[in-house]
């Protein structure tokens, strides 16, 4: 996401809840993105479009393993 490809935007499953997820300035972590991931983020209101969803806003990550 972004220009270059500076952020990341991802889908985050937790038991049946699916969030979006975005990492600004994490683009290039890119690779180790991996599944169980476990996430420091703040809760936030993304208006795009008109519309109003809750994300996460993704400031750390690590495997989950």
């Amino acid at each position: 996401m972004g220009n270059n490809g500076e952020h990341l935007r991802l889908k985050l499953r937790q038991g049946d809840a699916v969030w979006d997820g975005v990492g600004f300035r994490l683009g290039n972590y890119l690779t180790e993105v991996s599944s169980p991931l476990n996430i420091v983020y703040n809760l936030e209101v993304d208006r795009w479009g008109g519309e109003e969803t809750l994300r996460l806003n993704i400031r750390d990550f690590g495997s989950g393993k």
